[in-house]
């Protein structure tokens, strides 16, 4: 049986693959440089950032089950929310003057009263929180009233009716008791006290309150 030659190849053919293999490592070389390019691109700043701007992330984890943050997080964000005030100053105040102040500034008032020897009968010598300190909306400030100094000695209490309000504040705090007024409207009794509370002549302890009732405020 004859051989049969073997084809030559083509010259053709070599130039082709000769070229193929020069060309190839550009092609890789540029998807190489354009996959980088790619990359950085999605990690840089945008255009309209300034240089030295510190860039953020937020990154957004969702677990299975669980769609909204834990009630703490939500309590914590009301509680930040609340508004706060600044307390006013209402030492040296009397008891009923220091509940009007903290009312209008929209403040609840806690009383505690203690006897001392240094402070006037009937005034608020201190308060917690301290005047013009922070404070929620609504809180209570509790205040110390002076009920002055501690006595086993009681007084008579005198007979206020008919008087002026100024005039039996006065007489009731000269003889060591803490006045309490009450207005409530009645003829010809305006601004002076028509009923009192022990009865005039009653024994009570020095620093005990009298519930004065008198007509409307003068003025009013």
């Amino acid at each position: 049986m004859a051989e049969i030659p073997e084809a030559p190849i083509p010259e053709e053919d070599e130039g082709q693959d000769s070229r193929r293999a020069g060309w190839l490592p550009w092609a890789v070389l540029v998807i190489v440089v354009l996959i980088v390019l790619w990359l950085l691109r999605g990690c840089a700043p945008g255009a309209d950032v300034e240089p030295g701007t510190t860039i953020r992330k937020t990154v957004i984890i969702k677990t299975p089950g669980i769609e909204k943050p834990p009630a703490a997080y939500e309590a914590s964000a009301t509680a930040d929310d609340a508004e706060e005030l600044r307390v006013p100053d209402v030492i040296g105040l009397s008891e009923s003057e220091a509940a009007d102040a903290l009312e209008r500034e929209g403040f609840q008032i806690g009383v505690t009263r203690l006897y001392s020897t240094s402070e006037p009968v009937g005034l608020v010598f201190e308060q917690t929180p301290g005047p013009f300190e922070s404070a929620e909306q609504g809180a209570k400030v509790e205040v110390l009233v002076s009920m002055g100094p501690e006595s086993t000695q009681t007084v008579k209490v005198p007979d206020m009716i008919g008087l002026r309000v100024d005039d039996a504040e006065a007489l009731a705090e000269s003889r060591g008791l803490v006045p309490r007024l009450m207005f409530q409207p009645k003829p010809d009794s305006k601004g002076r006290v028509y009923q009192q509370s022990p009865a005039p002549g009653s024994s009570l302890p020095n620093g005990e309150k009298v519930f004065l009732l008198a007509g409307e405020a003068p003025g009013y």
